[in-house]
């Protein structure tokens, strides 16, 4: 029941791509890999995000390659307590004409376990900063839930679900923007503790007129040292 309500999810936003908005599909490949330092863990992740499906309105649909940019993000976190965690990043995004950035992050993060179910809620906030363009401040709340597929908890060798719901606000020289962000995966655990998870991303820009359905294919490789 709970795998068919969130795909009954999935569905229904794909009704808001009513007549006049716009919609683009890319695939974004990432790798992350995560090493823990006594009480301090350490997590690098690269995502490349590859757009290859447009459908701007008027213009209509039309499929063609298109590099949109490569993010790198580097975090340290410490546990404050088994349910509790702070975090800091730095993110360097390379986008095309040589517009890169650079991103300071800082999250709070908190789980919990009723039954089976891993639950999440992390809030982060963000700093991206510009040659030529005024800083941009962002605010993020996801909550999430991970689900196994056999059993009681996730074992090796095992599939399990991880669904999410975020909303973003960002604020730049006056002018504001909200979008919320679907996602879903399918993940499997190997035995040395790696992780390969499979799904979709779907984010809406709110404040876009017209609006702008972004759907992402991302394919993940987490490593645990």
């Amino acid at each position: 029941m709970r795998l068919r309500f969130l795909f009954i999810l999935f569905f229904f936003s794909g009704i808001l791509m009513v007549q006049g908005s716009e919609s683009y599909l890319g695939i974004v490949p990432e790798i992350n890999i995560s090493y823990k330092l006594k009480d301090i863990k350490f997590n690098v992740k690269a995502e490349f995000f590859q757009l290859f499906y447009a459908n701007e309105g008027e213009l209509g649909p039309e499929w063609d390659y298109q590099y949109e940019n490569t993010d790198l993000q580097f975090f340290a976190s410490k546990k404050v307590n088994p349910f509790i965690s702070l975090a800091l990043g730095y993110q360097y995004g390379i986008e095309t004409g040589d517009k890169n950035t650079h991103r300071t992050i800082q999250q709070f993060s908190y789980v919990f376990r009723p039954g089976n179910l891993k639950w999440g809620h992390r809030v982060r906030a963000g700093q991206t900063f510009y040659e030529d363009e005024p800083t941009k401040f962002r605010f993020r709340y996801r909550l999430s839930v991970e689900i196994p597929l056999q059993g009681q908890s996730i074992d090796y060798n095992e599939f399990y679900v991880i669904a999410s719901d975020e909303f973003l606000y960002a604020y730049q020289d006056k002018d504001q923007e909200y979008e919320n962000r679907l996602a879903m995966y399918i993940g499997y655990l190997f035995e040395n503790n790696s992780k390969f998870q499979l799904g979709i991303d779907y984010r809406t820009d709110l404040s876009s007129e017209p609006l702008v359905h972004n759907y992402w294919i991302r394919l993940g490789y987490l490593i645990n040292l």
